[in-house]
């Protein structure tokens, strides 16, 4: 068998190089009765590797011990304990510091006990010299020779062959190798006068002692028997030293006299105007270069020349321009008044000729606000649309700008808006919330579902069988218990249980509502849900039939209740006008706890009352049209049949990339003409909005997630008013709910990236 057995013999030989010491290492007196292997072997398989193979005898032994010798030093042994009695080679690796150009010598014998056989045969490896370190080379133009350094690497050898070869730019060998004349070989230096002007040539370094040859070392980088010209010349402003940092090379190593830097004056393109102008800078060789006599916002080309005496090369000039930036205003700072939102900065820029004040809603586009003198230091922007606004200030020319930092406000809250105070909840990060009459929030998770407590009286709760949740996740009783529907797998097929969860005072409870097929693609997961005033939840819920695999349609929705005490599920199928695409669907109670769906069909919302025992009346709002898809915004607070509010969303102006909040209400019977409440640009994510009606119907709000910032809506006499609450809400997945307590304050709950926070009258 081959085994490495590299480490530990590593380390011995490094021991080896302090000398030898007595041998036999640890020779036995006893009588020599250990079998004694034969036919060891050395063989080279590598620069600094050997192989030592071996026959084991038949008679059984303990294992072996390896010993060598260096010179004619005395046998050591090499490793600690035994090798192993199944081994019948092992590769030896040399340390570096082991003595090169020397001989080593081997043998090996077995061990039993206390008893050591006698040695095997001895063999020998003539170990050849070290290598040299890779060959410095650099042409000595004053006196044609190339002039060569390498470090020997030993300490045995006693000559050297030098050898060089043309070859390319890169190094790649193109001609033969020829050995060069030499007078010391001990040598570290040499001088190769017997070069040709304007050729590359590498050369490679051979230790020798006597027939033994090291290996040759690595060839030196390619030198070029003439005056090396500059390859390369970047420039970069260095903003930190305050000046133009220029460095070059070439691609061959050389060392001229001097080196002149020259520059001119460029166009934004790296065109240069041809006032070539020379660089006052130290004499002497350089490769890079501050040039602090630059002006701001200037272009500039940068071209240097190697010195040789009296002799120059080719001046090499930079591919690209160079660029003095602007310098940008600085301690910008907004806040806001009645009249706007108030900018101040200072400049420093004396190139720039003109201010540009660029603004940004919360989550929205640029644009440029106002273009002033490059001496203004303020300005008052007159926004008149509520929200959060980032500002930057930037000085500018024709070719160049350098915008300031950045600064948001907000601008102040209009007459009529309401006065929240934040409160932060130091809660965890949850999925959906309901509030409490007290004031307080209930929260659920959605991965796992669950009901969480934070000093709640009742404990978290976590039903390991949910495969299925509703939207809300969420609701609370007017006792302030909290509820959740969610659905788990039937027994057999692949029809679903719904289950209401609740807290009823003192525990948990749960109990079976349907069980059902309920569709994967349908809205809302299939199912939504509204409370009665005495806590019972009313489900709207989409079926899996076999007109509908899909579910989506009237004829697939049922209404799911309580009646004396019993779950009665009432098929919605004979719905008029019936809904064959369902985008979106709703069900919400007023306050007689009669309940009302809203059902969007991709083009316009539907809104069917309860009007007598499986009778429902249906009336379209004059919304125009809409798209009311799965994906959009739709929910409604009502008072009664004849008055309530639908929340909706759809495009600003046929925009698509604006989408706007708008409601419409039912007044006395009476559909009212929508009104546009606010907007978001669209960033590919669903809306987040949340509408609540206050315990004495007296109030309605909403809070919607716009793109200048977190907003509220309520309706006063005089119309509905707008309040800012926070900045756009860009948490993912975002939670953002309303509601009002029992005293009719209303609360808003907002999460970011910072926590949960309370906006509460």
């Amino acid at each position: 068998m081959r085994i490495r057995f590299i480490l530990s013999i590593v380390l011995s030989l490094a021991v080896i190089t302090c000398g030898g010491g007595g041998g036999g290492g640890n020779a036995a007196t006893s009588p020599a009765t250990a079998p004694t292997p034969t036919g060891l072997t050395v063989t080279a398989t590598g620069l600094d590797q050997i192989l030592l193979t071996w026959t084991a005898p038949t008679a059984g032994f303990d294992g072996y011990e390896l010993e060598s010798k260096i010179g004619d030093g005395a046998f050591t042994k090499i490793h600690t304990g035994l090798i192993p009695s199944t081994y019948t080679n092992l590769y030896l690796t040399f340390s570096p510091t082991a003595p090169d150009a020397t001989d080593y010598a081997f043998r090996l014998r077995t061990a039993r006990g206390t008893e050591f056989s006698p040695y095997s045969n001895s063999v020998t490896y003539s170990r050849r010299p070290n290598a040299p370190s890779q060959a410095n080379a650099t042409y000595d133009w004053a006196n044609s020779v190339v002039v060569l350094n390498w470090n020997r690497n030993t300490a045995s050898a006693d000559g050297l062959r030098i050898e060089r070869a043309e070859c390319s730019a890169y190094g790649s060998v193109t001609g033969t190798w020829t050995s060069l004349p030499l007078s010391d070989p001990q040598a570290s230096t040499y001088r190769d006068g017997g070069v040709s002007p304007d050729l590359y040539y590498t050369y490679r370094i051979t230790n020798l002692k006597g027939v033994q040859a090291s290996q040759p070392s690595i060839n030196s980088q390619p030198v070029f028997t003439g005056l090396v010209s500059v390859t390369w010349v970047n420039a970069s402003y260095d903003a930190t030293q305050g000046g133009m940092l220029v460095s070059w090379g070439s691609s061959t190593s050389t060392q001229p006299d001097g080196v002149r830097l020259e520059r001119s004056d460029s166009d934004a393109y790296g065109n240069s105007l041809g006032n070539w102008t020379e660089v006052s800078m130290p004499s002497g060789f350089h490769t890079s270069f501050l040039d602090q006599s630059v002006q701001e916002g200037g272009y500039y080309l940068y071209r240097v020349t190697y010195l040789y005496g009296a002799t120059t090369t080719t001046p090499s000039t930079m591919y690209y321009g160079a660029s003095v930036p602007l310098l940008p205003p600085v301690t910008l700072q907004v806040s806001a008044t009645a009249s706007g939102l108030q900018l101040t900065w200072q400049n420093r820029s004396t190139a720039a000729n003109q201010i540009v004040v660029r603004r940004t809603p919360n989550a929205g586009f640029t644009s440029d606000v106002a273009i002033l003198s490059p001496s203004t230091s303020s300005y008052l922007d007159p926004v008149t649309s509520l929200g959060y606004y980032t500002y930057t200030v930037v000085a500018k020319n024709s070719t160049q700008e350098a915008p300031s930092g950045y600064a948001t406000a907000a601008t102040l809250n209009p007459p009529g808006a309401l006065v929240l105070i934040p409160t932060g909840l130091n809660l965890p990060t949850a999925s959906d919330a309901a509030l409490r009459p007290s004031g307080g929030w209930a929260f659920a998770t959605l991965s796992p579902l669950g009901v969480l407590s934070n000093n709640d009286p009742w404990p978290a709760t976590f039903p390991g069988d949910a495969s299925r949740e509703s939207s809300p996740l969420i609701q609370v009783d007017r006792q302030g218990w909290p509820h959740a529907v969610y659905a788990t797998p039937a027994s057999g097929g692949s029809a679903l249980n719904l289950i209401h969860l609740w807290y009823n005072g003192t525990a948990w409870a749960s109990e079976t509502m349907a069980t059902a097929s309920i569709p994967w693609s349908s809205a809302n997961s299939g199912w939504t849900y509204h409370l009665d005033s005495t806590g019972v939840p009313h489900v709207l819920l989409d079926h899996v039939t076999a007109s509908q695999p899909y579910g989506g349609s009237t004829a697939s929705l049922s209404y799911l209740h309580k009646v004396n005490g019993s779950w009665v599920e009432e098929s919605l199928a004979s719905l008029s006008p019936s809904v064959s695409n369902i985008g979106s669907f709703h069900i919400t109670l007023d306050s007689s706890d009669t309940p009302h769906i809203l059902l969007g069909n991709w083009g316009s919302v539907i809104d069917y009352v309860l009007t007598g025992a499986g009778t429902w009346t249906a009336s379209t709002p004059p919304t125009g049209t809409i798209q009311a898809g799965w994906y959009d915004f739709l929910d409604s607070a009502w008072v009664d049949g004849s008055n309530g509010w639908i929340f909706f969303e759809q495009y600003v102006g046929g925009n698509i990339l604006e989408h706007g909040l708008w409601v419409i209400q039912l007044k006395a019977g009476v559909w009212q003409s929508p009104v546009l409440l606010g907007s978001r640009v669209h960033d590919g994510a669903s809306t987040t909005a949340s509408a609540a009606i206050s315990p004495d119907q007296s109030r309605v709000a909403i809070v919607f997630n716009t793109s200048a910032g977190v907003k509220t809506y309520h309706q006063a006499l005089d119309g509905w008013h707008e309040t800012l609450v926070a900045p756009y809400t860009s948490s993912y997945p975002p939670l953002l709910r309303i509601g009002f307590d029992e005293t009719q304050k209303l609360h808003v709950l907002n999460l970011t990236n910072a926590g949960l926070t309370d906006y509460h009258e």
